[in-house]
């Protein structure tokens, strides 16, 4: 569902973009593509963290500038991160029972992409990646003392980094679907992407010894290509 939904999204905001510029943002040498993928992240130097899944979706710009070179600039407004079981930041009421934390975090992030052709259909690619913290939870579940389930959610934007910084990295491969009653392929991109953050994630420094994020993606990319 959360695919579905972000692609009408971004299908609009394609939607509009071609409206706007016509026909020369939808070629070979400069298009749009939707993206999607799913995070798989976590935190480094915590004792007990573990690696949390999210998603993240948004556009991407394409400009070719020769056989082998393209500049992709993108944009993600959603991209969900952070860690489990994970220290309490906030501390948990004593009445709930082995409670397990978790860090849930939201950004919207800007990755600025260099990538190489190493053949038409496989690249591999790599640049600047700038991350916004729109929102960041502390989820702890355990139980009450008689036994009832509990669940608190704790708002700790407050005490971590809101820019960081990170180096993606990324291999894709081109997908050509054939499709009913239609002599062209649909074209699809399938992508690995590792984003490890530059920053620790917190304001303060010595807060859990400088845990950084790191964040694997998988996912896929429908460029936007009228010939």
């Amino acid at each position: 569902m959360l695919f579905l939904g972000a692609t009408m999204v971004g299908s609009g905001q394609v939607g509009i973009l071609l409206l706007i510029f016509g026909d020369k943002a939808s070629t070979e040498e400069l298009h749009f593509s939707i993206d999607g993928a799913f995070n798989f992240s976590s935190a480094s130097h915590l004792p007990q963290g573990q690696t949390i899944l999210g998603a993240n979706f948004g556009l991407g710009l394409h400009v070719k500038l020769n056989d082998r070179w393209e500049f992709n600039p993108q944009l993600r407004p959603l991209s969900q991160k952070g860690a489990w079981k994970t220290p309490a930041i906030v501390d948990i009421p004593s009445e709930i029972l082995e409670p397990v934390n978790s860090w849930k975090l939201n950004y919207i992030e800007f990755p600025v992409m260099m990538r190489y052709r190493i053949i038409p259909d496989l690249s591999v690619a790599a640049g600047l990646q700038m991350s916004l913290l729109t929102s960041a939870r502390q989820f702890s579940k355990g139980n009450y003392t008689n036994g009832v389930n509990a669940e608190i959610r704790v708002n700790v934007e407050s005490y971590f980094r809101k820019l960081n910084f990170s180096l993606p990295l990324e291999t894709a491969y081109r997908l050509k679907l054939s499709r009913a009653k239609s002599a062209s392929p649909i074209s699809l991109d399938v992508f690995a992407r590792y984003c490890p953050d530059f920053y620790p994630l917190f304001r303060d420094e010595q807060e859990f010894d400088h845990s950084k994020l790191s964040t694997w993606q998988f996912g896929v990319s429908f460029p936007f290509i009228f010939n």
